[in-house]
């Protein structure tokens, strides 16, 4: 009895027995097996419960289901895009290798006569701001065509009110009243710089107008070149180079972030050149802002994405506004800071 207790027979203590095919096991400890296997059935990842659950209540668990499949999916997403604007980031600001000098140099000019030619073909809109800029670029370089067509596209423009950008001999005419009424503050603020405050600028306008941390994006790219027209009808002071420092810092800073080479990619770079902060461009930038030159000019989107960072339109071809801007960079880093190129590009 005490061998039997303590388990299956031995086959020396009974030789005569006859033991069965499974191995020795008593049937009494093969019974205590079953509920090893339900305990383990039990254990599995969808159990007799879950089997249950799941037919008499689909909805549920399909509804569980897709709520983790759609978590995890959307946190994959999450991790991609923020991957993916990293790297973004870091190809804006950062260049593996620097081309040479005289690499950087010849991209320059090709730039700026690519650019010129296409303006000189396609013409412009009707914008003084643009024929301000094109003048400048023709003060620099000294080639009379482009010289002779703002001087042509002045003569024909339907708006006299900024006739003071090209001539600054000009007289000044006030505006009527349902014209003003319609024109954005940037205007009104470059109304007041060329008439040498002869124009009544209301107080909050000139308030904003010197306001050095209101501005975002665009609108303080406009309130930038305003600042610097000002200061050349109206001389500078300290008070008022501060304030431009101060709005030019965060146009670079914006211009880190912002990856997209679009009109206001270019338009950053131009403001920050024609305010006189050389030392806040990066290389990197101007490096892919040439190359997104295409066909001479340069598209107002980046892929059909705009500057407004919720609007997209594919374009067909480059746009006169982008490609000034452009031509703009262009000349001023030739002409006006070659000391940056050389700093910048051995």
């Amino acid at each position: 009895m005490m061998a039997w207790a303590a388990g299956a027979p031995d086959r020396e203590q009974f030789p005569g027995f006859r033991f069965s095919g499974w191995g020795g096991i008593w049937p009494w400890q093969k019974q205590n097996k079953a509920p090893e296997k339900k305990r383990r059935f039990g254990e599995s990842r969808i159990g007799v419960c879950d089997m249950l659950r799941l037919i008499q209540e689909p909805r549920e668990i399909l509804a569980d289901i897709l709520q983790v499949r759609l978590r995890n999916t959307i946190r994959w997403l999450a991790a991609l895009t923020l991957g993916i604007f990293a790297l973004a980031l870091i190809n804006n600001n950062w260049t593996p290798r620097k081309p040479s000098r005289e690499t950087f140099l010849r991209r320059l000019d090709q730039a700026s006569r690519e650019a010129t030619g296409w303006v000189l073909a396609n013409g412009l809109e009707d914008n003084y701001y643009l024929l301000y800029v094109l003048l400048d670029c023709s003060r620099m370089t000294g080639e009379l065509p482009l010289a002779q067509f703002v001087a042509r596209s002045a003569a024909l423009a339907s708006d006299r009110s900024l006739e003071r950008l090209i001539d600054p001999g000009a007289s000044y005419v006030q505006p009527p009243e349902s014209y003003l009424s319609h024109l954005a503050n940037y205007q009104l603020w470059t109304l007041y710089a060329i008439s040498r405050k002869e124009f009544a600028l209301s107080e909050e306008e000139r308030t904003n107008m010197f306001a050095p941390g209101k501005y975002r994006t665009g609108k303080a790219t406009h309130q930038l070149i305003s600042l610097v027209v000002y200061r050349q009808f109206n001389g500078a002071t300290p008070e008022l180079d501060a304030v431009i420092r101060r709005i030019s810092e965060r146009v670079a800073q914006e211009a880190a972030l912002d990856f997209r080479i679009t009109d206001l990619y270019l338009q950053r770079i131009a403001s920050l050149l024609a305010a006189g902060q050389p030392d806040l461009v990066r290389p990197r930038w101007v490096e892919r802002a040439l190359n997104a030159q295409q066909d001479g000019g340069w598209y107002y989107s980046w892929y059909g994405w705009q500057p407004t960072p919720y609007r997209f339109k594919l374009e067909d071809a480059p746009q006169s506004h982008s490609t000034v801007q452009g031509l703009w960079l262009a000349v001023m880093l030739q002409h006006r800071y070659p000391q940056w190129v050389s700093a910048n590009f051995h």
